[in-house]
């Protein structure tokens, strides 16, 4: 574990939730993993910036392809939802 820092945070949204992670970006740290609530950091001198995609289970390995494919890197996480995508 490289410099890690864990979070844990609950956002009543989405922008919420985005903007601490970007906020993360700023300082120096990269999202590697969400568990739940859980946000997982690691320390990196490299500048990042996050965005989030919500995607029906079906579609997340092409999407997950499609992004890596482009030098994305995805960190597929799933959310309770109250209604299907």
């Amino acid at each position: 574990m490289k410099n890690a820092v864990i979070k844990y945070r609950l956002f009543p949204n989405v922008d919420k939730e985005l903007a601490f992670i970007q906020k993360m970006n700023q300082n120096g740290y990269r999202l590697v993993g969400v568990f739940d609530s859980f946000y997982r950091f690691e320390k990196t001198e490299k500048t990042h910036f996050t965005i989030m995609r919500a995607v029906p289970q079906k579609e997340i390995s092409q999407t997950v392809a499609l992004a890596e494919e482009h030098g994305l890197t995805c960190i597929p996480y799933k959310f309770h939802c109250p209604y299907p995508l």
